[in-house]
């Protein structure tokens, strides 16, 4: 029973936001750049930026856009 499965959250910019000290605009921009990885929602009129909680603490790690 050592088999444990993690399920990675989906964040929107405004709630990646809350985590790190950049505004949800910095991060979408983040995104556009190539810096921080994401995904876009399918279905979704707007095309909504999606960023794995995953990537984010990566992204923290490696310097946060340093």
């Amino acid at each position: 029973m050592g088999n444990t499965t993690t399920i990675d959250r989906w964040l929107s910019p405004s709630q990646a936001a809350e985590i790190i000290p950049y505004s949800a605009w910095q991060i979408r921009k983040f995104c556009r750049q190539g810096i921080l990885p994401h995904s876009k929602r399918p279905g979704s009129k707007q095309n909504r930026i999606m960023i794995k909680h995953s990537d984010l603490v990566n992204f923290i790690q490696q310097g946060a856009a340093a």
